[in-house]
């Protein structure tokens, strides 16, 4: 009786190491950040296992006596924002006065679930609720809206918006853009110096132009319409990505290291395209993906 050899395509374990931490630092992150930022959660179990759990409640920030209540028009001029949210969707958008106005969409009457903002040192901080260390029955969804001058927003600093449950909407340009978030769709408009961002199950748009980006997503697929880029690096665990580039892009290299992965490329002529990597032109834009369940496009940014 004959021998059947079947050749057995080698397991990249630097790859399986990196899906387990990635998927097991996601939960825990998204767990964490869920419990700590919401009042009122208690006895959270992480990743459904016996005897794990974590004991959270309030949301609490420094220096709470410095911040003003409600909403807001300020004459400040600021290079920096920070934003931390918990329920309803965030949107920071140019204003055609020259005036900063914070508002939210909340009709109750408790004080302590109105929005609080501080201007200090050229930064503008909004915290969801007041600062408080208890756990709070009190659960509310408000909409937030920051809308800056457009001169200003045009020459942003440091951007970092932080939200468990909601959509957020950024249209402006920043040297530096985080973005945290547990639940929600994340939509980017304007030139960005360097993007980060940690979702769970929310999927992100990026329309412009970007130095580097690095992207850790669960559950998300990315979606970017790039002016221009020069390095974007993206862990995806089951998120697509999408990248449709300009003409101002001379070239582009791609390797990808993703278990069900593969690389697909539209519209560009390339030499070869391997389920691991292809080029094309000068090569100057490097693109880098990891995970499991993921798979890269790269198209045409066309007018239309």
């Amino acid at each position: 009786m004959s021998e059947m050899k079947q050749e057995k395509r080698p397991v990249n374990k630097s790859t399986v190491v990196k899906i387990v931490i990635w998927s097991v630092v996601f939960c825990l992150l998204g767990s964490i950040l869920l419990a700590g930022i919401t009042g009122g959660v208690e006895n959270l179990n992480i990743l459904g296992l016996p005897g794990i759990h974590i004991n959270f409640g309030g949301f609490t920030y420094e220096d709470a006596d410095e911040y003003s209540v409600g909403e807001a028009t300020i004459k400040d001029t600021v290079t920096d924002l920070e934003i931390n949210w918990v329920a309803g969707s965030i949107k920071v958008i140019p204003s055609d006065t020259d005036e900063i106005r914070v508002t939210e969409e909340y009709n109750g009457g408790d004080d302590d679930l109105r929005l609080r903002w501080r201007v200090k040192n050229g930064k503008l901080t909004v915290q969801f609720r007041k600062s408080t260390v208890f756990g709070t029955s009190n659960s509310v969804s408000k909409d937030l809206t920051v809308a800056i001058p457009a001169a200003m927003l045009e020459s942003m600093g440091d951007v970092e918006i932080t939200t468990v449950s909601g959509d957020v909407k950024f249209t402006g340009n920043a040297d530096e853009l985080t973005l945290d978030a547990v639940e929600g769709g994340l939509t980017v408009e304007g030139d960005i110096g360097e993007l980060e961002v940690h979702a769970v199950d929310g999927n992100l748009t990026f329309t412009g132009g970007i130095r580097t980006a690095n992207m850790d997503c669960v559950d998300a697929t990315v979606t970017m319409y790039l002016d221009m880029a020069s390095e974007l690096s993206f862990d995806q665990v089951d998120g697509d990505v999408n990248l449709y580039l300009s003409e101002e892009i001379t070239g582009f290299s791609a390797e990808l290291d993703a278990m069900g992965g593969e690389i697909s490329v539209e519209g560009f002529d390339v030499s070869s395209v391997s389920n691991k990597n292809t080029r094309w032109g000068d090569g100057s834009l490097r693109i880098e993906m990891d995970g499991v369940g993921a798979k890269l496009f790269i198209g045409k940014l066309t007018e239309n």
